[in-house]
């Protein structure tokens, strides 16, 4: 019925959709409920990988705040900002790969 080109591309606009409704529902929360957007290091660290959290703070992509002004305080991040650039971040891949995608080998026909 549909071939493995229209079914790839209905995926990926299913996918691009549920990103962006999941940025929605961030910003939403972020906008009515400021706290509850906030997200402690450790738990963003279990959800999304610590190492790749770490990488985007020493790289400036993500801002880390402390709850209080001690130094043993907990550290909390966006959650939304954290949502923006992995949805950032995906796109930025899935056009890298579909630059180098290769497609079928061609025979001359010389």
């Amino acid at each position: 019925m549909f071939g493995g080109n229209a079914i790839e591309e209905l995926v990926q606009a299913s996918h691009s959709l549920m990103s962006a409704a999941d940025l929605l529902a961030a910003a939403l929360i972020k906008k009515l409920d400021p706290p509850k957007d906030y997200i402690s290091m450790y738990q963003a660290g279990r959800e999304y990988g610590r190492r790749w959290i770490k990488n985007h703070i020493d790289a400036g992509h993500l801002t880390s705040h402390r709850t209080g002004p001690s130094r043993n305080s907990k550290i909390v991040l966006s959650r939304e900002e954290i949502l923006a650039l992995r949805t950032v971040e995906a796109k930025v891949v899935s056009g890298i790969k579909e630059k180098y995608k290769r497609g079928p080998k061609r025979l001359n026909q010389d």
